[in-house]
């Protein structure tokens, strides 16, 4: 494939998780440094508000320890779209891929930009969460009376936000990730259960849309709902909503797995849990 290298780098112990492998949010990361490096190589600022949605798929485990690259291009089969895919360096292979789907505000930039145009992998693009710009026009409050859950609530801070003191898209993700364990018990999958199963909560893909970035200071929180059950995955909508105005910033929609952690594969659900979720599942 024709692509740009734009990631290098190495995976720290403290970016893992509780299931002892890469966290989400420094997926997210990695792609938003390929984004801005794509660009930079043409001579050209990269604006993350140029990003209606980023959709990553995640492919493999990552440890810490571990070497990555990126390689980024347009997708052939996706007009106003760049794609990365991130490699283990020492094996090559694929262990995620994001889709960054552009916003007319980058048009100028993407004609600008000399990035080279392949056809993309089957890796690339939508599979269990619909792909683009997810849309949500009532607030968090409307949201929780009709069944959602709050499942974070935080400060924006100076450790959140970049230069312009927005907040960062991978952040956004690890706000979701810091609560999401509160989703996963409301649908039965609770701690002590885990824990008694040797097994772990993983998210699989998610698509991440964003409307507005909340400046420093903000008080903001995550609301949660249930969208999806079947024997082996669940699916979950999560927004984050401005405390004080109600507003909704973004919508990280994603689907996950309960995996056995000795053997590092996806588990069945249970009958009784999976009619608890099904019952929990918000329509709407």
């Amino acid at each position: 494939m024709d692509a740009i290298e734009t990631y290098r780098g190495f995976i720290n112990t403290w970016e893992c998780d509780e299931n002892n492998h890469l966290n989400v949010r420094f997926y997210f990361q990695r792609f938003e440094i390929a984004a801005t490096h794509l660009f930079a190589i043409s001579g050209i600022t990269w604006d993350p508000d140029w990003v209606m949605s980023r959709h990553v798929r995640y492919l493999k485990e990552c440890h810490g320890d571990q070497m990555l690259v990126g390689r980024s291009f347009r997708p052939s089969t996706f007009p106003d779209a760049v794609a990365h895919m991130l490699y283990d360096a020492e094996t090559g292979d694929v262990v995620a891929t994001a889709l960054d789907t552009l916003g007319p505000s980058a048009e100028k930039a993407l004609f600008l930009a000399k990035i080279p145009l392949a056809e993309p992998d089957k890796t690339v693009g939508p599979r269990g969460v619909k792909g683009g710009q997810d849309t949500e026009e009532r607030t968090g409050s409307t949201l929780v009376d009709g069944g959602h859950i709050v499942i974070d609530r935080t400060v924006v801070t100076g450790a959140h936000v970049g230069a312009d003191n927005r907040f960062h898209a991978y952040h956004m993700v690890g706000r979701v990730s810091d609560g999401v364990s509160h989703s996963w018990a409301h649908a039965g999958f609770t701690g002590q259960w885990l824990n008694a199963n040797n097994y772990g909560r993983v998210a699989v893909e998610i698509n991440l849309s964003i409307f507005e970035r909340p400046l420093i200071g903000r008080p903001v929180h995550v609301v949660s709902g249930i969208r999806s059950v079947s024997r082996s995955v669940i699916g979950f909508r999560h927004i984050l909503v401005d405390t004080l105005s109600d507003r909704v910033y973004a919508i990280a929609n994603n689907v996950g797995v309960i995996m056995d952690l000795e053997k590092r594969k996806a588990v069945r659900v249970p009958d009784d849990i999976q009619a608890l979720a099904e019952s929990r599942v918000i329509i709407g």
